[in-house]
């Protein structure tokens, strides 16, 4: 795990990942998250607080991180591609994740906070080959964390997965 100042090209990302993230619809943290290939942002999408089906199976709510990869997925599925085709390009994505959490102090401001991913989404990512994932942090340097997906592990299980009993192993 590096933590680093980020670059002109990270804080441009950021900054999209910032406005995006305000467009979440939960109250409490916005997280947001973009797949970068070949230097430009794309398919950026949000956490959504509602309960979703994935697979047969109802999770709490959508993380971005999930969305993103589920764009990606469809994107793949339309254009007729295998799975093995789909890997190959998830090797050479950086995920790019952020998450607001308000200001105490202003109550309207919202700062970075760490946004780095749960079990479940890493679990994911792992399964759908990404290589490597960009987080925000809560440092006050306004540093972020770059790190291999494959090299990363994260004991973070959430709040409604604790709830409901989900355990999950990579």
């Amino acid at each position: 795990m590096v933590l680093h100042a980020p670059s002109k090209k990270t804080q441009k990302h950021f900054a999209k990942l910032y406005d995006t993230a305000l467009r979440s619809l939960s109250h409490t943290s916005k997280h947001s998250c973009g797949a970068s290939h070949h230097g430009q942002l794309n398919f950026l999408s949000v956490n959504q607080p509602w309960r979703n089906c994935w697979y047969g199976k109802h999770i709490s709510c959508l993380h971005s991180e999930v969305a993103t990869l589920r764009r990606l997925i469809r994107l793949q599925m339309r254009r007729g591609k295998g799975v093995s085709d789909f890997r190959r390009k998830m090797k050479k994505v950086t995920l790019y994740i952020a998450r607001l959490n308000m200001d105490t102090q202003t109550r309207k401001v919202r700062v970075f906070s760490h946004s780095a991913p749960c079990q479940q989404c890493l679990k994911f990512m792992k399964r759908c080959g990404i290589k490597k994932i960009v987080f925000s942090t809560n440092n006050a340097y306004n540093q972020v964390c770059s790190v291999k997906v494959s090299d990363f592990e994260n004991a973070h299980v959430t709040w409604a997965n604790r709830l409901q009993g989900v355990s999950v192993k990579s």
